[in-house]
This record gives structure tokens, C-alpha cells and sequence, in this order.
């Protein structure tokens, strides 16, 4: 690198060290400029980088957003911008570490709640933003010869998601979109929620029983049907497994969640 370069680089990094309230000397690098002075230049800018970043985090997380408040809203913002320099170009991926960073940050680590609200609401914008991919008729596993059965896989769609609440996120996230108030936070057993967007470009979810869960789990880690069937051994009757399957599959091919077997 040239010094040219290296002066450059090092310009940038105070100035953005600047924005992010770590470099107040920076001020001494900048003159005034007609009836502007040197602070209030660098006001706007600070100003304006602070505003875009809020905005993208508030249009992303409305919920998250009304759950806390304004002014929590706004310390909640405010410390993810100092701590989290944007690594994209664009700003839908800013908030991506928006969960982790309430998880591990007081206040908001003592009310536990709080991270999975912004969790899901995460996931519903990866469901959202998601590829398309042309999904499959339930008459191709009809179809199926049963000799292949034992071998079968399945590839789901893009969009699809999967959530474990372990807290009335989601009640909490549901009451408020419909404009009521959220109930108390309360912790839970393990709820899992299936996430996916249908073919309205609408994003969707429901809760799912344990076995689903796992069923869904093993088919997105490559496992065979024969091989799911063996692991469901000893949770329900063995008897009954390969209906109880088949019966649990049907669904997420009227929902359109299956691309490839």
C-alpha cells in the first residue's frame, strides 16, 4: 500500500470511528467552512449515518419495536450501531446480529423474550427475501415406487424455517400485530414453529409437534425415510411409524414447502 493509500485508509477508519462516537479528535482533522463550523459538519454526516441505520432497523423489526418502547427502542438502536459496524452493502443484513446483540446486552439480557422476538422476526425476513423454486404436487410422492421408498430424501424450499421458542415469543409477537396488548413473558418447553413463504409471496408459520420437528430436521440433514423411521423408534409405536410419517409429509406438500425428492 502507498503512503497515499495508507493516509487515505487511515482517514477513513477515524472518520468512521468518528460516526460511531469512538474518535472525538477527528474534529481537529476537519476546518470550518464558511458560516459552518467543523462540528456541525460533521454533525450532519453523524446525524444521517445514525438515521439510516435506525431506520433500517425499525422497518425491520416493527414488532420487536412496539414490544419495547420508544425509549428503549432508541437505546437498543443506538448501542448496536456503536457496537456493530455495518459488513454489508446493503442494509438488510445490517440487523442480522441484532438477536445475539440483546442476548448478551443489559437490559435487554434479563428479559430473554426480548432476543427471540428479534430472532423471529429475523427469520421471517430470511423466509421473505428468500430464492423461488418451483415446489412439488403431493401425487410425486403418490407416485413413488415402493421399493424406493426406504432410500427417499427430501430438498425443501428456500424459505423454509424453523424456530424453537422457548419463551411466548410468539404469542407476544402475534398480540401485538393485531394491535393488543402482549401477554406477560413467560417461559416455556420447547415450542417449535415451521416458517416458510407460500406461493402468495406471503410469509407463513405454525407450531409443529416434537415429531414433525425431528422428522423435518433429519430430512433437511440428508437422512433416508427408512433412517427417520428407525430414529422414531421407541417414541411412538413401530407399527405406526411409516403412516405417522406419511401423514406428517402430506402437509408440507399442500403447503409447498418441498422442491425435490
Amino acid at each position: 500500500m502507498t503512503k497515499s493509500n495508507e493516509e487515505l485508509s487511515s482517514l477513513q477508519t477515524k472518520f468512521m470511528n468518528f460516526l460511531l462516537g469512538k474518535d472525538y479528535e477527528f474534529l481537529q482533522t476537519i476546518d470550518d467552512s464558511g458560516n459552518i463550523t467543523a462540528q456541525k459538519r460533521l454533525d450532519i454526516y453523524k446525524n444521517a449515518f445514525s438515521a439510516r441505520f435506525i431506520e433500517a432497523i425499525e422497518t425491520d423489526h416493527p414488532i420487536l419495536g412496539n414490544y419495547l418502547g420508544d425509549d428503549l427502542f432508541d437505546q437498543m438502536a443506538e448501542g448496536y450501531i456503536r457496537d456493530t459496524p455495518s459488513k454489508f452493502t446493503s442494509l438488510r443484513q445490517y440487523a442480522d446480529e441484532l438477536p445475539n446483540y440483546l442476548e448478551r446486552t443489559n437490559p435487554f439480557s434479563s428479559h430473554p423474550i426480548i432476543s427471540e422476538i428479534a430472532y423471529f422476526e429475523r427469520l421471517l425476513l430470511s423466509s421473505f427475501d428468500a430464492k423461488d423454486e418451483l415446489p412439488l404436487p403431493f401425487s410425486k410422492l403418490t407416485e413413488l415406487a415402493p421399493k424406493k421408498w426406504p432410500e427417499l430424501t427430501l430438498r425443501f424450499h428456500p424459505s423454509v424455517q424453523i424456530f424453537e421458542s422457548k419463551w411466548n415469543s410468539v404469542e407476544a409477537w402475534q398480540a401485538i400485530k393485531k394491535d393488543q396488548n402482549p401477554p406477560l413473558a413467560s417461559e416455556q418447553k420447547g415450542v417449535y414453529w415451521l416458517i416458510w413463504r407460500n406461493q402468495e409471496r406471503l410469509t407463513q408459520f405454525r407450531s409443529i409437534e416434537k415429531i414433525e420437528y425431528q422428522i423435518l430436521i433429519e430430512f433437511i440433514q440428508g437422512n433416508t425415510f427408512s433412517t427417520i423411521c428407525e430414529n422414531l423408534i421407541g417414541q411412538i409405536p413401530e407399527t405406526v411409524i411409516p403412516d405417522r410419517t406419511i401423514s406428517i409429509l402430506k402437509p408440507w406438500f399442500e403447503n409447498h414447502i418441498v422442491i425435490r425428492i
